[in-house]
């Protein structure tokens, strides 16, 4: 996370195969994002605001106690607002994928 206050967004995902056709992960150059990379085919429904106060930003998710989630597999990534990224407006973390016992 950038030093400086700032925001993130956080995607949550299903698809970690593909997105709108193309294969996953997705080189974002062409999008003006040097050197990142697309993990996680984010669903519009699952996407979070954060605020960041400076160099960390945590999230608590809540997974109810329901055995019917056992096995449930998610994707989750965050794109960072960072002027000091090498596109000059943001960056992408890397990809991690949940999975619910």
């Amino acid at each position: 996370m950038p030093a400086g206050s700032g925001v993130a967004l956080l995607g949550f995902g299903f698809d970690l195969a593909r997105w709108n056709g193309a294969v996953l992960p997705l080189a974002l150059d062409p999008a003006g994002l040097p050197g990142c990379r697309l993990w996680v085919a984010p669903d519009p429904a699952a996407l979070v605001v954060l605020a960041n106060p400076g160099n960390a930003v945590t999230f608590l998710l809540a997974i109810p106690a329901n055995p019917a989630l056992a096995g449930l597999v998610v994707g989750t990534q965050a794109l960072v607002l960072d002027a000091a990224a090498p596109s000059g407006i943001a960056s992408l973390t890397n990809g991690a994928i949940l999975t619910v016992y």
